[in-house]
């Protein structure tokens, strides 16, 4: 196995104060009665963070495979081939059923993905009783390939039933979920999930040495961050005066540059030049709807502008659904 391949493999670590969520942990109880479990959230949301701990929590450490995807797993037959070095580390010698599918040039990917699923009954876990296996495809938003959405399509449902998948991305992508999701068969976490409550805000304070915070204080910050993790780390890694909950709190006003240039370089800058303008056009908007989106900027495209806003998850917040009413995060508006 290639260093790449094997980076690749790699569960992602988590702090050693990461903030507990068994809230979140309840509602993925149900796994091993559903085909996948589905987490869409704009950046730095803790969807990798979430399932990292919770495979910890569980136990289930033993019984997960993790593939942090990139661009070029667009490739079905490099996507193949990673999904069987993953299920490999659970069921030694999957993987040598496709490597002769896969070597040749010839190779169907989707033949080879076809005998991975049909031989993973036949192989004896590595430890414990509980034959069920998590495949966790972290940074999906990064592949975009109809080829591989079928063969992911395919290993949802034509897959064995003890194989369950762990989805995570920053946008709504892949395949067409609606026939699983009107089954029950899959678990959905949002951002709206994804945020910390109050209780979390304080268990975050507490374990960053925040030892004198409030109950106003606390709710400020959740009001102020809305909950969002990464806004909350990055102005508590930029503080001249480390405790200090006012500076903290003025740094999630807009007076930290830092969460800015998370935004910038983490969002902002990987959309395309047209959702960038749209962006930047509306964000001077409270509130706003296509209709409105129209007027400001000028454009007769903004109703697919929004729509597209909505489908990347870039930090809006439907404020109901009969009138098509927005807002944007206030920390990414800022």
């Amino acid at each position: 196995m290639s260093a790449l391949l094997s980076a690749r493999l790699v569960r992602p670590s988590y702090s050693t104060a990461m903030v507990e969520r068994p809230r979140l942990y309840a509602r993925l109880e149900g796994w091993r009665s559903r085909r996948a479990v589905v987490i869409h959230a704009p950046a730095g949301y803790g969807k990798s963070s979430l399932i990292a701990r919770w495979l910890d929590v569980a136990g289930l450490a033993r019984q997960a495979a993790w593939i942090t995807l990139d661009e070029e797993a667009a490739d079905p037959a490099r996507f193949v081939a990673d999904v069987a070095a993953a299920l490999e580390t659970l069921r030694p010698g999957v993987q040598a059923l496709v490597q002769p599918i896969l070597a040749d040039p010839r190779g169907d990917p989707a033949r080879a993905l076809s005998r991975l699923l049909d031989g993973l009954a036949d192989h004896t876990p590595v430890a414990g009783k509980d034959d069920h296996l998590l495949l966790v495809l972290d940074d999906l938003h990064r592949i975009q390939s109809p080829a591989v959405d079928a063969l992911l399509l395919a290993m949802l449902e034509r897959g064995p039933p003890t194989l369950h998948l762990v989805l995570l991305a920053r946008r709504r992508t892949g395949p067409s979920l609606a026939r699983l999701h009107a089954y029950e068969k899959l678990i959905f976490l949002t951002a709206d999930d994804l945020r910390f409550t109050e209780a979390e805000v304080a268990a975050y304070l507490r374990a960053r040495g925040f030892t004198t915070s409030t109950a106003a204080e606390v709710a400020e910050l959740t009001e102020r961050s809305e909950g969002w993790v990464a806004g909350l780390q990055l102005a508590a890694l930029a503080q001249r005066r480390p405790g200090d909950v006012g500076e903290l709190a003025a740094s999630l006003a807009g007076q930290q540059e830092w969460v800015g240039e998370f935004l910038a370089s983490e969002v902002l800058d990987r959309q395309p030049p047209a959702i960038q303008r749209f962006l930047l056009q509306t964000a001077i908007l409270d509130e706003f709807n296509a209709p409105l989106c129209a007027a400001v900027t000028g454009d007769d495209q903004a109703h697919a502008l929004l729509a597209a806003v909505a489908r990347a998850d870039l930090f809006l917040i439907r404020l109901d659904y009969a009138g098509g009413w927005h807002r944007y995060h206030h920390l990414f508006q800022e």
